[in-house]
């Protein structure tokens, strides 16, 4: 599913024209991002929260060559399910 196709469930949910539904998750994501380069944690509650975290350094090796090589630490964005989401039947565990 792709943000526009989001867009179009909830234009369809809600009675919005598609091009204002489709805008307003848009900003939404886009609002989303800006609080994540902030180092800031979301929580959205029931359905999980997102939060940036520093992943240590660690050794990876090149598969063609078997050079070992040092890989930096780094920061990443990880999702933390919530309550709902453990509830659901989708036949196989995120």
């Amino acid at each position: 599913m792709t943000k526009k196709d989001l867009g179009l469930q909830v234009a369809e949910k809600l009675g919005f024209k598609k091009d204002d539904a489709i805008l307003i998750v848009d900003k939404i994501f886009s609002a989303i991002t800006e609080i994540l380069k902030e180092n800031k944690r979301i929580e959205i509650r029931g359905f999980g929260s997102f939060a940036v975290v520093q992943r240590k350094p660690k050794k990876g090796r090149i598969i063609k060559t078997q050079e070992v090589v040092n890989i930096p630490s780094q920061k990443t964005v990880v999702f933390i399910r919530g309550k709902k989401m453990e509830n659901l039947e989708l036949g196989f565990k995120i």
